[in-house]
């Protein structure tokens, strides 16, 4: 079984099971109805199908997920933020639910540069979230998720090991405490990791929007602090480099430093228990917290 496959039937069970035995005549049905040419699959495929195709001559991206309401969160968040950075809209068809978009190619992800030109990937990254500042003020009746509905995780997880349980009660505390100050919510990414920030012709593209509400500290937590190669390091430079780039990014991004590095620190739970209820691995969100945040992992 394929990791894909794997995630896909772990999170939804039966239902991913059947989805996944769909999926072939999906995606001939699709190449029939919006004539695509040479359909094939990007590598490491995680929780949708993504695949590269020829579009009227154009090379193209088509996306078809399980879950609809995600994928109709991440059309309308390319909707709002169309025109600067991400990915053209060609085709949707949100019954399915599918879109094809703009296609990348050539794209690196900033994980493949981040250990050998790290200054380049915080420009990049920065330049990102900044070009999202100019999209417009959302409307009264928008649609989107609040972060507040993410945040349920929090209260829903239980563990029987002491540690995280201890962890979570943290989180929980710092994310009510962060809500509770007036700061501007804006429409967020909401998944904006190295890898879903393409660097192409010299340019970004930014993909994979996840569409939700918050306050922008929020959105950089998803900032890989620290790289596969840094996890080999010695506890004491990990957490070094770590806050270095906390301290890198509020700069660079005129936010306050302290309030970052709670959010990066409620992200790394919220993620801990996101894996938890997906019956996931989260021993690498562990690890993180025990070496960036110590003191919440020891107490």
């Amino acid at each position: 079984m394929s990791s894909f496959d794997k995630n896909i039937t772990q999170a939804f069970g039966k239902k991913g099971v059947l989805w996944l035995q769909k999926l072939p005549s999906l995606l001939g049905h699709l190449c029939q109805k919006w004539d695509l040419e040479n359909l094939g699959p990007y590598p490491h495929l995680s929780w949708n199908y993504v695949g590269r195709a020829l579009y009227h001559g154009r090379l193209v991206c088509l996306k078809v997920g399980i879950d609809r309401q995600q994928i109709n969160d991440e059309y309308a968040a390319l909707n709002h933020l169309r025109g600067d950075g991400t990915p053209e809209i060609y085709q949707c068809d949100l019954s399915i639910p599918a879109m094809l978009l703009e296609a990348a190619e050539p794209g690196t992800p900033l994980t493949e540069i981040y250990s050998r030109d790290e200054s380049t990937v915080l420009r990049h990254y920065t330049s990102a979230i900044k070009r999202m500042r100019s999209a417009p003020p959302l409307t009264i009746n928008h649609s989107f998720p609040h972060l507040r509905q993410w945040l349920i995780a929090l209260h829903n997880v239980r563990s029987d090991r002491p540690e995280i349980t201890n962890l979570i009660e943290q989180a929980r505390q710092t994310a009510s405490s962060l809500l509770s100050h007036p700061d501007k919510d804006r429409l967020l990414h909401g998944d904006l990791h190295l890898g879903n920030i393409l660097l192409s012709h010299s340019d970004i593209l930014v993909i994979d929007p996840k569409g939700i509400v918050g306050p922008e500290a929020f959105e950089v937590t998803c900032f890989n602090l620290l790289s596969d190669s840094d996890l080999s390091l010695p506890t004491a430079e990990a957490y070094r480099k770590a806050h270095e780039r906390i301290s890198q990014l509020a700069s660079l991004l005129s936010l306050d430093r302290t309030t970052l590095a709670k959010w990066f620190f409620v992200r790394l739970v919220l993620a801990l228990c996101w894996m938890i209820e997906d019956n996931g691995c989260y021993q690498r969100f562990l690890q993180l917290v025990r070496i960036i945040f110590p003191q919440h992992s020891s107490s």
